[in-house]
């Protein structure tokens, strides 16, 4: 069989007995930990099992490249063996971060929906007291007080839900980063400006794809598997074929999900761009009916309905905008080697 080829399934295997090593290995454990955009990797590489043991499987393939090579009895082989064990472990800890990143973000996007929810939910019980006066003066009818009950009983059990769906949401984004439960972690809210999205209209795709496809983890491991399965004197027609299928079909996968990426990034950015519009307008129709509400031109109820839609449009945009950035984030991670998730070697 062929040494480069074995390593692939070797990888593998190691991948899963470096496990146990990790899980022994004390992650720090300091008084806090801020989980942002900006400390996720730090993060993952302090307490993440799974970035340890991927880290772990590539210490193994280096020491035993170096006594390889103590002993003179380096190839290209070899060579090419720690070149995939490089790159398998580059995308890894890329995929990790991208989960990560997801993970969090949607946590964040909830609990905005969630302070919208809440608010929802408190101007419903200020209005049900003032209808609830109201009934009582005569001056509101049974019916019309049944719905005020009945739309705050709504909101209040919709901020319940939301309030859980949080709760497990962070539980999970604990879970995921392997941070033990006696440590405070502290979440802070991505910012805008951590996320610049003004070089999406100007990426050029054609010379994109052609740099993605040199550096492209994948397209390289195949690669090189196909070029040693053709200098292997023992190798079949049949082998050599299948070496050559499966490097095209690597390429032809990471060449689709590329594409795909560049389109939903161009549609998403429109998308974005005209929901950064309507929130602007509909910010501007607040103020003026914060100032009709005062002057006694429309109601408490008119205005807080106005404000609730703004929150909700506000929710959206947030996570459209988090959305945008993972795709983003994913488009750079190809453009620069890194592997389609899900499709590494």
């Amino acid at each position: 069989m062929k040494r480069f080829a074995v390593f692939l399934v070797a990888l593998a295997t190691c991948a899963a007995a470096s496990f146990p090593a990790a899980a022994a290995q004390q992650a720090p454990q300091p008084g806090a930990v801020t989980v942002s955009l900006g400390t996720m990797e730090t993060v993952l590489s302090d307490y993440s099992l799974d970035a340890k043991a991927a880290l772990n499987t590539l210490d193994q393939a280096r020491s035993g490249y170096r006594d390889k090579k103590e002993w003179g009895e380096i190839t290209q082989a070899d060579r090419d063996t720690l070149s995939a064990a490089e790159l398998t472990y580059r995308d890894t800890f890329r995929h990790l971060v991208l989960s990560a990143k997801r993970q969090y973000l949607t946590y964040c996007a909830d609990s905005s929906l969630l302070s919208a929810d809440e608010a929802a939910a408190q101007n419903a019980r200020a209005q049900l007291e003032t209808d609830a006066a109201m009934l009582r003066q005569g001056y509101l009818s049974q019916n019309a007080y049944n719905e005020s009950l009945e739309n705050s009983q709504k909101l209040d059990a919709a901020a319940r839900a939301q309030d859980t769906k949080v709760t497990q949401g962070r539980k999970a984004l604990r879970t995921l980063l392997n941070i033990p439960a006696n440590v405070d972690m502290q979440i802070l809210q991505p910012a805008d400006s951590e996320m610049n999205f003004s070089g999406i209209p100007a990426l050029k795709y054609g010379e994109d794809l052609i740099e993605m496809k040199r550096a492209n983890d994948s397209i390289r491991i195949d690669s090189m598997n196909y070029a040693t399965v053709r200098k292997e004197i023992a190798s079949s027609d049949e082998q050599i074929e299948n070496a050559q299928i499966k490097l095209t079909q690597t390429e032809q996968t990471q060449t689709t999900a590329f594409r795909s990426l560049y389109d939903t990034l161009q549609n998403s950015y429109r998308t974005y761009g005209q929901e950064l519009e309507q929130v602007a307008r509909r910010e501007r129709e607040a103020q003026a009916q914060e100032r009709q509400l005062a002057l006694g031109y429309i109601s408490r109820r008119q205005y807080d309905d106005a404000v609730s839609a703004l929150r909700n449009l506000r929710c959206q945009r947030e996570a459209d905008r988090n959305a945008l950035y993972l795709s983003l984030l994913q488009y750079r991670d190809m453009k620069a080697g890194i592997s389609a998730a899900g499709s590494q070697a």
